[in-house]
């Protein structure tokens, strides 16, 4: 938010590394905690499209 880009891809993929860090098991490859990443991704897209 505070460096703002012209390519919306990459303000979307800085969000998504953001996002990464209050994953407290983002690293567990399980099924279903990787369905549970997916799902949350999924629903925060268009929050993330919006700010960027």
């Amino acid at each position: 938010m505070k460096a703002p880009t012209g390519d919306i891809m990459k303000s979307m993929m800085r969000s998504i590394l953001a996002y990464s860090y209050y994953d407290t098991n983002a690293l567990d490859t399980s099924v279903g905690n990787v369905l549970r990443q997916c799902i949350e991704l999924i629903s925060t897209f268009p929050l993330f499209a919006a700010y960027a």
